[in-house]
């Protein structure tokens, strides 16, 4: 008997060592996220990746890594990784907010758009204050052709958050499409007021002010976009739709074969 008790005290004090160590193991999780999102500010997605990994091998439900990892697959078109973190973070939390915006975009990415629009109405209906999901289904109404949906969500989302760069310029395009113009205009003017190296919205801002006639005023956008990167092929094809429309050819073709060299394909926007 003594025996019996001695091999079970053993085992309950080598039990109590394993929780310790698998505690301990887990405290990792959230070190190894930081790194990961940490890379990702330093665009090193690869890195980032290896350290979601090691996050996940620490605390395989450890869910800001399940999430993370599971958006860096989708940036990477990884559609079948993606969503495998976001079913597990969804068993996981499965009210949570952030797991039903994963969800949703990824049945975005898939052009699932009534899958995506039911995941955002549910982490809405959790968080009616969530601004990503305001946008994120102000994309997906637009894509549907639900304007004035996507309007309404575009503005809820900026009522909420009046400094999420996204959310101005993407209603701005918006507009844009909607010839809108002048309205599209104060969308890129904000957001370049709240991120000024933000390249596209000089772009389309010249743009927009090249379709009403402001040919000197979008010149200055264009240049500017230029200066910040001289290797974008974009600035260089959207300055040379300004020079055709201001009748100076020569400019025009030099602009345009600028834009080839640095392989801007327009049919590819």
């Amino acid at each position: 008997m003594k025996k019996n008790l001695k091999k079970d005290g053993n085992s309950s004090a080598e039990e109590a060592d394993l929780l310790d160590k698998e505690a301990c193991k887990k405290q990792l999780a959230p070190i190894y996220e930081e790194s990961a999102r940490e890379a990702l500010l330093d665009g090193m997605p690869e890195d980032a990746l290896a350290h979601y990994d090691t996050a996940l091998r620490a605390d395989p439900e450890f869910l800001p890594a399940l999430i993370g990892r599971a958006s860096l697959y989708l940036d990477f078109d990884n559609w079948e990784e993606a969503q495998k973190d976001a079913d597990q973070a969804l068993r996981i939390a499965p009210s949570s907010p952030d797991a039903l915006l994963l969800a949703g975009n990824i049945a975005r990415s898939r052009d699932h758009f009534e899958k995506a629009v039911r995941f955002f109405d549910q982490a809405l209906e959790n968080d009616p204050q969530y601004f990503q999901a305001f946008y994120a289904r102000a994309i997906v109404h637009d894509l549907m052709d639900r304007s004035d949906l996507a309007l309404e969500d575009f503005n809820r989302c900026i009522e909420i958050a009046p400094d999420f760069v996204p959310a101005w310029y993407d209603r701005g395009v918006f507009y844009a499409n909607e010839e809108n113009w002048e309205a599209a205009i104060r969308d890129y003017t904000k957001t370049i007021e709240l991120d000024p190296e933000f390249i596209q919205a000089w772009i389309t801002r010249g743009d927009a002010k090249t379709v009403l006639g402001h040919f000197e005023d979008a010149l200055l956008d264009l240049n500017h976009a230029i200066d910040l990167d001289p290797e974008d092929g974009m600035g260089y094809y959207y300055r040379a739709l300004i020079w055709d429309e201001m009748g100076d050819k020569e400019k025009a073709r030099c602009d345009y074969n600028v834009a080839c060299e640095k392989g801007f394909d327009p049919e590819q926007e």
